[in-house]
């Protein structure tokens, strides 16, 4: 049975490795699943899955297995982004979500199944992990520009505090309002070396947002870290901890296991599969 990904990425003709969501729940998904591929105009397939892409004339036009995967709120900005939420769920068979939260509001809007599948690692681009020898000197935040002014700015007087320096790896360059004598280095963002590039520093942060609605985040972004061999944390009382080197290697350690074990993309691969077959009964 050939099952086909249409991806944001692909859909919206966006750059090849540009849009996170797309690498890690089209592009991942279907580079382990055998039998599974990413959308072309013109291949035959005989089950859809849909990316946040809402493309009514397809879902209409076509008779399999139809699951349309979200992993944010479009319905709360349906002009920008034509999630017309309720009319597509007519046309599909199941929804996916990338967390709990974000299925569970939609469970009140829609009629048909509703299924969380968090977003998971292809491990086969982690296989080198960081080595924590050294005090840290330095911290990495990685992510769109846009998030890096909203929670990089309230991190840069503890960074100071403990002489960390700051790697930024992005898609644009960041700028604090006060650096307070804090060194800055902005990466740009490349699909081909971001990984390496996160393992510059020596742990990531990963600050939450003051603004917006966070309960529909997934922990992408911890989970890239932690396959990269980076701990992560959260606010400043957790960076001391991780000044010591025996720490984050432990840290490191026990989260590789954790990755393994959770959150390896192959476990998502079932789950579509399950999925498709109670869709076909």
């Amino acid at each position: 049975m050939k099952t086909s990904i249409v991806s944001f990425e692909k859909f919206h003709h966006r750059p090849q490795g540009t849009i996170g969501s797309s690498m890690i729940r089209a592009k991942w998904l279907a580079e382990k699943w055998p039998g599974a591929s990413l959308w072309k105009n013109g291949d035959d397939f005989d089950a859809l899955i849909l990316q946040k892409v809402y493309w009514m004339d397809m879902v209409k036009d076509f008779k399999g297995p139809k699951i349309l995967d979200m992993c944010d709120p479009d319905w709360m900005r349906s002009e920008e982004t034509n999630c017309k939420l309720v009319e597509i769920s007519q046309y599909i068979d199941a929804i996916t979500t990338s967390t709990d939260e974000l299925r569970d509001v939609i469970r009140k809007i829609v009629k048909i199944p509703v299924v969380t599948v968090p977003d998971r690692i292809n491990l086969d681009y982690f296989t080198i992990h960081k080595k924590h020898t050294e005090p840290a000197k330095s911290v990495v935040w990685f992510g769109y520009y846009h998030k890096a002014k909203e929670v990089l700015n309230q991190v840069m007087m503890s960074l100071k505090k403990r002489n960390l320096s700051l790697y930024v790896v992005s898609n644009a360059s960041f700028f604090p309002d006060n650096d307070y004598g804090v060194e800055v280095s902005n990466i740009q963002w490349q699909p081909t070396n971001a990984f390496m590039d996160i393992q510059s520093g020596d742990f990531v942060i990963n600050p939450p947002s003051p603004f917006g609605d966070l309960r529909f985040k997934s922990n992408n972004k911890t989970l890239i870290a932690w396959s990269l061999g980076m701990p992560v944390v959260g606010n400043a009382d957790d960076m001391d901890r991780f000044l010591d080197p025996a720490e984050r290697q432990k840290e490191a350690d026990l989260k590789r296991k954790e990755i393994e074990r959770d959150w390896d993309i192959s476990l998502s691969v079932k789950q579509y599969q399950d999925l498709i077959e109670l869709i076909k009964k």
